[in-house]
């Protein structure tokens, strides 16, 4: 029953949650779909009684007769498009479900993120490069301890633009309570593709305020994130944890859709997480996030 109401609401929000003007509008953006299927996206820079004359990226100007239009969309004008048509989220594609990306935050953008209802960060792009993220869990006030709280910053490099990146980063978590000693793993992930439809391989060495080291577990990471439509994007996020010797190891796989809020940036996540070592009758984990953008 839960799958189907899941299922039930990617299929309302692919297709409802654009909304729609009665009429296309001179020099709006906008996505066409065309009674043969296909769909073009761009700014309105003509109108007759019969044309609409379209400006695209790919395609330059094209006329598109206004009777072979099935439906349209208006879109934020303000929004970047991918070579699909399809707005680029800038602050989604900073990261997968836990793993980040080869992107960072451009310089002022910032969002919230809520995970499983006790997780929350704040991410803010100081340039558009370097992004840092705090955040807390409130598990711990349940339990009647200080919380612990993290920062996490990354730098990001363009090996070549929108197609290569290159992050590396660390995530400390640490508490009052214990004098702020902590832990945390050193990362770093390659991106191949654009922010929309990329995969990420990446790995890290966990460390101590004791200082740095490779002992213990190596965490490794492949993910990636596909944009379906203007409002569904596809994310998988896999996890695995191997010991230096690389004898022994488990880890996590992930599937989840990734629905985009029409506010560029804000968007929820719902999938779930299967352990690869058996675990009895643990089919699989949900997980279930949120980000709001603020800028």
């Amino acid at each position: 029953m839960k799958l189907v109401l899941l299922l039930s609401l990617i299929f309302l929000c692919g297709t409802t949650c654009f909304g729609q003007n009665d009429r296309i509008t001179l020099y709006e953006t906008v996505r066409l779909k065309l009674t043969d299927g296909s769909q073009h996206t761009g700014k309105v820079i003509s109108i007759t009684d019969d044309t609409i004359l379209l400006q695209t990226e790919k395609l330059g100007n094209i006329t598109i007769p206004v009777d072979e239009i099935q439906r349209f969309n208006t879109m934020d004008q303000s929004m970047n498009i991918d070579d699909n048509g399809y707005p680029i989220d800038d602050h989604n594609s900073t990261h997968y479900l836990v793993s980040p990306s080869g992107y960072t935050l451009k310089k002022g953008q910032s969002y919230y993120e809520n995970i499983g209802i006790f997780f929350n960060s704040y991410s803010v792009g100081i340039t558009d490069r370097f992004s840092l993220t705090a955040g807390t869990e409130i598990l711990s006030l349940i339990l009647g301890r200080i919380p612990v709280i993290y920062i996490a910053p990354r730098y990001s490099i363009p090996i070549t633009e929108d197609k290569l990146n290159l992050s590396i980063g660390t995530t400390f978590f640490t508490s009052v309570q214990d004098g702020f000693e902590g832990v945390g793993i050193l990362q770093g992930a390659l991106t191949f593709g654009d922010r929309n439809n990329n995969f990420t391989i990446g790995s890290g060495f966990g460390y101590s305020t004791n200082g740095l080291t490779t002992e213990g577990i190596i965490p490794i990471f492949g993910s990636c994130m596909f944009r379906l439509s203007e409002r569904i994007s596809l994310v998988s996020d896999n996890l695995f944890f191997t010991e230096t010797d690389f004898n022994t190891g488990t880890g996590l796989i992930s599937l989840a859709a990734r629905i985009h809020f029409k506010k560029s940036g804000s968007a929820l996540n719902a999938g779930l997480f299967r352990p690869l070592e058996d675990t009895g009758n643990l089919l699989a984990i949900p997980f279930v996030s949120a980000t709001i953008a603020i800028r």
